[in-house]
C-alpha cells in the first residue's frame, strides 16, 4: 500500500511525478491512497492571494485529471481510494457560500437511473468515477472535522 498526497496541481514538481510515475510502473502496487490536496485552487482559498501568479480553477482541474490518469495509466493493477483535503474542500466551500442553490446539483435523471456525482464537485471534476478512483468525504465540514481528529 503506498499513500500520496499534496500534489497541489497545477503546482507540483514534474520531474518528481515523472519518476513518481516510472516506480508506479514499476512496482504496481496493491491499493494506492490519495491522501488530500490533489489541487491547489488558489484562487478560492482563504489566504490573501497573487493574481498575477496564481493558476486558475480551470488549470488546477486539469492538471488534477491530467496527474491522477498518469497515476492510473502508470500502475493499472492499483486501486485508488482518494480522500478529501482542504484545498480540494475549497470548492465545496466556495460553492455553498456563494451558489447555495449549486451545492450538489447534478445532470437530470430518468426512472431507475443512477444520479452521477454532483456537477461542482471535486470528485465530478477530476473524473474520478472514470479513472476507477474511489472518492471518500467525511461528514460535516473542513473545520468541524478537523477539529473532531484533533480532539481525539
Amino acid at each position: 500500500m503506498l499513500f500520496r498526497s499534496d500534489q497541489q496541481a497545477p503546482y507540483q514538481d514534474q520531474d518528481l511525478h515523472e519518476k513518481f510515475c516510472q516506480w508506479l510502473a514499476d512496482f504496481q502496487p496493491n491499493r494506492g491512497v490519495l491522501i488530500g490536496d490533489t489541487i491547489d485552487v488558489p484562487t478560492i482559498s482563504r489566504h490573501a492571494g497573487q493574481p498575477e501568479v496564481e493558476a486558475s480553477l480551470q488549470e488546477c482541474i486539469d492538471g488534477g485529471y491530467r496527474l491522477l490518469r498518469d497515476y492510473v495509466e502508470s500502475s493499472e493493477s492499483t486501486s485508488w481510494v482518494k480522500l478529501e483535503g482542504n484545498h480540494d474542500y475549497r470548492l465545496r466551500r466556495a460553492v455553498i457560500d456563494n451558489l447555495k442553490e449549486f451545492y450538489g446539483i447534478r445532470r437530470g435523471v430518468g426512472r431507475n437511473e443512477i444520479p452521477e456525482n454532483p456537477l461542482l464537485d471535486v470528485a465530478h471534476l477530476l473524473r474520478l468515477d472514470e479513472l476507477g478512483i474511489e472518492f471518500l468525504r467525511p461528514e460535516g465540514d473542513w473545520k468541524q472535522r478537523s477539529e473532531e481528529h484533533t480532539s481525539e
